[in-house]
């Protein structure tokens, strides 16, 4: 039995006029169908061997619709969790009580069930209802040519699955997802801002700076010994253990700055430094926004405008 691919997700912008399903090939051998399916927007590709098999192309397509969130300054939300079809033990029964409790046209046996909400695995040839939830609203769309050419020529170009393994990066697209959600500018900043925290990975000071920490991280330790752990000294030396050990990372601000020059390795070196410090500078405003309260409106516009263009650029290097 041949198996075809379930993959629903909600755009963050609808598209517009996708009301008969459109169809296309991907690589050699699948075919890939775009239709509606209000909350949800489903893909459908197929055919392919085992369930196995096409649960395994899941993470590619989330892949090219993260790609396309990029391109397109889009987003979209999807829960990767798979879910399992229920088949019954008598299909024209279940189709007829269907038909009698809750007034579904009889077409034929239905053969079982699975959540519309999640990926699946469907058996090609069997009748599998799916369990809806809710209704889509909103203004901002896509159209649908513009979408589904650039849904059909990711899913040709190649990309692999390996970039949603990186759970660093998958969080960050949730994030660049949820920021064209939030209504206040401040807010846009800050979860932008977020998700380049996420991707920026840490790493050690200098050998010498992290064994002078150590030592030092030690010593702290032992007179934590001499205090009742209810006492306030035993914590304000807990506390400066907890510093002693994280500082031997750098700061995120310099982290912020690494994964800018790497990610704009291509270019020029005096592009790349120029980028990493106005982000660094971007950065140094989030600070402030979080201790004071507020910026001006040139700084917040300023701010959100580099990190916006700063995470399209990180997000794009890492996903392509």
């Amino acid at each position: 039995m041949d198996y075809r691919l379930r993959f629903p997700f909600k755009p963050l912008h609808w598209i517009k006029d996708l009301d008969e399903p459109v169809e296309f090939g991907v690589a050699t051998d699948l075919r890939a169908r775009v239709r509606t399916e209000a909350p949800y927007v489903v893909i459908d590709i197929e055919a392919f061997p085992s369930e196995d098999a096409a649960l395994a192309y899941a993470p590619r397509v989330w892949n090219c619709l993260g790609y396309m969130a990029v391109q397109m300054n889009t987003g979209f939300v999807v829960d990767m969790t798979p879910s399992k079809v229920d088949l019954v033990d008598d299909p024209e029964q279940t189709a007829r009580e269907l038909e009698r409790s809750m007034g579904v046209l009889y077409t034929g046996p239905v053969h079982g069930w699975v959540d519309s909400q999640f990926p699946a695995a469907v058996p090609i040839g069997l009748n599998i209802r799916t369990t809806k939830f809710g209704t889509m609203t909103g203004s901002v769309t896509w159209p649908k040519d513009v979408y589904v050419a650039a849904l059909a020529r990711n899913l040709n170009s190649g990309l692999s699955a390996q970039p949603y393994d990186n759970r660093r990066l998958r969080l960050a697209i949730e994030l660049f997802s949820q920021s064209q959600r939030e209504v206040s500018m401040r807010s846009r900043f800050l979860t932008l801002v977020i998700a380049l925290e996420v991707l920026a990975e840490p790493s050690e000071k200098h050998p010498n700076v992290v064994a002078l920490l150590s030592e030092f991280a030690v010593k702290v330790k032992t007179a934590l010994d001499v205090y009742p752990k209810d006492s306030d000294e035993y914590h304000a030396l807990q506390s400066l253990h907890r510093d002693a050990l994280f500082r031997k990372r750098d700061s995120l601000r310099s982290s912020l700055r690494r994964l800018v020059l790497e990610s704009l390795a291509h270019e020029s070196e005096p592009i790349s430094v120029a980028r990493s410090k106005e982000m660094v500078d971007a950065y140094d405003l989030r600070g402030k926004l979080v201790h004071e309260g507020e910026l001006s409106a040139t700084e917040l516009n300023a701010a959100h405008d580099i990190a916006w263009r700063t995470l399209l650029w990180v997000l794009a290097a890492k996903l392509s």
